[in-house]
């Protein structure tokens, strides 16, 4: 059991969240997805997005594809974390995991590389 902090000084507005990208494999390719919104609106890239209260980021990450993709997925592997502050306009901190032969690919404007 984890040790629980009480920060009465702190500024939720301060910290940082947990987003989650899916490096889903299909044939030995990665599946990139078009953004549909801002920040990047148009841009290629991994499926995922934010950690939910109460999920993992594994759990996460395989909600996110199946919502964004249409696949469902089991993480394999964790790749890596991409943490550096001014990343993105959100500053969010960013973990990729690795899912490999996910199922059929149904819907989700898709590219492979």
């Amino acid at each position: 059991m984890g040790i629980a902090l009480i920060l009465p000084d702190m500024d939720p507005k301060q910290l940082r969240t947990l987003a989650t990208d899916g490096v889903v494999l299909v044939d030995g390719q990665v599946v990139l997805m078009q953004r549909d919104h801002e920040p990047y609106a148009g841009q290629w890239v991994l499926p995922g997005g934010l950690v939910e209260r109460g999920e993992t980021a594994r759990t996460a990450c395989e909600r996110e594809v199946v919502e964004e993709m249409g696949l469902a997925v089991d993480v394999e592997q964790f790749v890596g974390l991409d943490d550096e502050p001014g990343r993105d306009p959100s500053s969010m901190a960013s973990e990729a995991l690795l899912h490999r032969n996910p199922g059929v690919l149904t819907y989700g404007a898709s590219m492979f590389i």
